[in-house]
This record gives C-alpha cells, structure tokens and sequence, in this order.
C-alpha cells in the first residue's frame, strides 16, 4: 500500500464518500511536502526583513524611510506570502481507489469516481541546467473543473500516471462498446476501423487500411508510433505521439483488437 504521508488508512469521512460511490480497494495516500527550496525562500524574505530593520535604526535620518520600504517592507511582504503559499500548497492530500480518488485541502473534498474524469492532462519542463523536470499533472472532471497536481507530492509522477490509468478506463469501456457497435474510432490521423487500423492521407502517401491480420506489432518508441506490417522490413507508417490524442486509449483499444486478431490465428 502507497503512503507518503504516514497514514495505512484514509481518514473516516474519506472512506464513507469513497464507499458511497462505490470505488473499491483502497490503495494509498499522497500528501503534499515542504521543499528545500522554501526554506530558502524564507531566509531570504526574513534576512531582508531583519536587515531593513537594523538599516533604520543605523542609518541618517535621511535614508530610513528608503532603507525601511526596500528592505523591512519588502522582506516583511515577501516572507508573509511565501508563508501563505506553502501553508496553502502543503495542506493538499490525494486518497486513491480502485476507481477513483478523493482530493482534501482544508477547504475542499473533491470525490472524484472514474465517471466524473475526462482525463488527465501531464505537463513537464526540463530544466536541463539544474539536472531536474517540474511536473504539473491537471485531472480534467465532466462537471468543467480540475485538480492540479504538482511537484509538491514527492512521488507526483506515480500519482499522475495512476489517476491517467483510472481516468482511461470508463472512456476504454465506452469506446469499446462504441466499437462493437459498428462505430469506428479515431485518434488524429489514426482510425480504428472493423477491417483494420486505417491512416488518413499524407503529403506523399494516400489514405490506406492495414488489415488486422496484416498488423504485426504497434510499437511506442522515442516519441513515435510505428504500426509494423506481417512480412515487412520497415514500419507501415510512423505517426509522432503528439499527433495522436488520448494515446493511452489508442494503445489499448488496439492492443486488445490485435490481441483477439492473434487469438483467431491460433
């Protein structure tokens, strides 16, 4: 059982909502921490403030009321607002279910199933000069609102990409009913079709099918999608990732229609 917050079970009034919409197993908590660099922060704040302070009981009359406004009320503004904000961000704690979440400040519980989630947008910027990624992770809900998750939970990425996990499941249920319904199923260029998977026409290469019985694997490397062909040497097509939306359910979808395909061969 995940825990970054010390606690093996979710608070009382947690496990009622979640039993009330029916989310299953509990698995674990993740709770927002302090980081290293807010205590920097402070210092800073609170050294301006200290120094505006003895600047004005030390310097000419002149001088006090620059040295109190530049470095005591600069110091004293800046420290009370960092104060704020990590009081603010600290207090965020995320319970996750089988099928669901419940997200808790001190002002709000969100008790989010996997029906009220549309997906889960990930955003990530390098900072290759200080060797480290920020992670911004937004659950999209139906009702139009969200939650942000950020680098303040120590273990973000795994909570990001197991709501991404819950949030794909109803959405891969209803696509797959939709499917069997006759429906085909498009992902940008890519179509899911009950002959194969079909890629929309390009600069040099026309609208074509690629039978499930012809597909060998779909395979995700280096930011790309290559769809390989039984008996070819070189990919069928090559689609990059970005042109492909809600690649996850892509993935699934197709695996589990090539895995049937494979099935029949047998």
């Amino acid at each position: 059982m995940h825990t970054t917050g010390g606690r093996s079970q979710p608070p009382p009034r947690v496990s009622e909502a979640a039993d009330a919409m029916q989310m299953g197993r509990y698995y674990g908590e993740y709770k927002a921490e302090y980081q290293t660099a807010d205590g920097f922060a402070a210092l800073v704040f609170a050294g301006m403030l200290a120094g505006g302070v003895y600047g004005a009981t030390q310097a000419p009359l002149k001088d006090i009321l620059v040295v109190v406004l530049v470095g005591g009320v600069g110091g004293a503004i800046g420290l009370f607002w960092k104060t704020v904000v990590v009081l603010r961000e600290c207090r965020q704690w995320v319970y996750v279910f089988d099928s669901g979440f419940v997200y808790v400040t001190p002002s709000r519980m969100e008790i989010v199933p996997e029906a009220r989630m549309i997906g889960v947008e990930t955003r990530v910027v390098r900072h290759r000069d200080q060797n480290y990624d920020e992670h911004e992770y937004t659950v999209r809900l139906m009702d139009g609102g969200s939650v942000v998750l950020t680098d303040r939970f120590p273990d973000v990425e795994d909570l990001g990409e197991r709501l991404a996990e819950i949030s794909s499941r109803a959405r891969v249920r209803n696509r797959m009913a939709a499917f069997r319904a006759g429906e085909d199923l498009r992902f940008g260029i890519l179509t899911l079709t009950r002959a194969g998977i079909a890629c929309e026409a390009g600069i040099l290469t026309p609208r074509e099918v690629l039978p499930w019985s012809e597909v060998k694997e779909i395979r995700q490397n280096f930011g790309e999608i290559k769809i390989l062909k039984k008996g070819g040497w070189m990919a069928w097509r090559v689609v990059k990732i970005s042109d492909i939306p809600d690649l996850r359910i892509f993935l699934k979808l197709a695996g589990t229609f090539l895995q049937e395909e494979h099935g029949r061969d047998l």
